[in-house]
């Protein structure tokens, strides 16, 4: 199963999803920022996929199925969706998410969002009896800034070995799911695999950031086989001669991910 995730910018990409979505063999596509897409040359050109409607609550997330797949929209929010899915008789939990952004706000804005997040998640574990369960998106959030690491927040792990021990964790007699976030194992200097957005002001900037993220609970953790950021879509680069993200298409490289079945 492969899992696209991007944010396009306010950019009508229709042809360069066509080609992202053939070239890649992807199964389920979401994205954010899609205001400017055109919905109906992307339905035209695409119709091995289904564009799901929303529940018009999430305005910002468009999600993409390949037709075959059996897919519920559970419950949307401003800042994300939650789906479940049926994929070779298996039952998926799928979260979907684009958190304020840097540019508009802080990291306590995305903090005041992640607890109903986590809450929802776990109402739907508990009613759809699974825990294969995948959250992704664009964070706003490096995967060690505190929104992600915080137990009261995604209590997210960057190593398997930890979650494979303990998936729940307390802290102050209070009980906390884990998730893992295996997005350091992937970046590496290696085909200068850096991160999906590049910002170079400030004092503190870090350049390349991994804003857009996968994270699964325990369940999955040795089903996930490969996450990349794609750099081109067919003939079409997505990184300048500068070597950052060309805007003219997206500030943001997609997030592929591929989950072993």
């Amino acid at each position: 199963m492969k899992i696209v995730f991007w944010n396009l910018y306010k950019k009508d990409n229709s042809k360069h999803i066509r080609s992202l979505l053939l070239e890649n063999d992807i199964d389920i596509a979401i994205f954010a920022e899609y205001e400017k897409l055109d919905l109906p040359k992307l339905k035209k050109d695409n119709p091995e996929y289904y564009v799901a409607d929303n529940m018009g609550v999430c305005d910002r997330l468009l999600f993409v199925y390949k037709k075959g797949i059996k897919f519920t929209i559970r419950q949307e929010q401003y800042y994300y969706a939650i789906h479940s899915f049926i994929f070779n008789n298996n039952y998926f939990i799928i979260v979907g998410l684009h958190l304020p952004s840097n540019m508009h706000s802080k990291s306590d804005d995305r903090k005041e969002e992640i607890p109903y997040i986590i809450n929802d998640v776990l109402i739907e574990e508990r009613k759809q009896k699974t825990e294969k369960t995948l959250v992704i998106g664009d964070f706003n959030a490096n995967p060690f800034d505190s929104e992600l690491i915080l137990k009261n927040m995604f209590n997210a792990v960057l190593y398997k070995e930890i979650i494979r021990k303990q998936d729940v964790v307390t802290h102050k007699k209070r009980k906390y799911k884990r998730f893992y976030n295996p997005m350091i194992n992937y970046i590496t200097e290696t085909n200068q695999h850096y991160g999906t957005y590049y910002y170079s002001n400030g004092i503190d900037a870090l350049n390349w950031n991994c804003y857009d993220q996968v994270l699964v609970r325990k369940e999955l953790i040795d089903n996930l086989s490969a996450v990349r950021f794609c750099k081109s879509i067919e003939k079409y680069s997505l990184i300048t001669k500068n070597g950052v993200p060309d805007k003219r298409i997206s500030d943001h490289l997609p997030l592929i991910v591929e989950v072993n079945l």
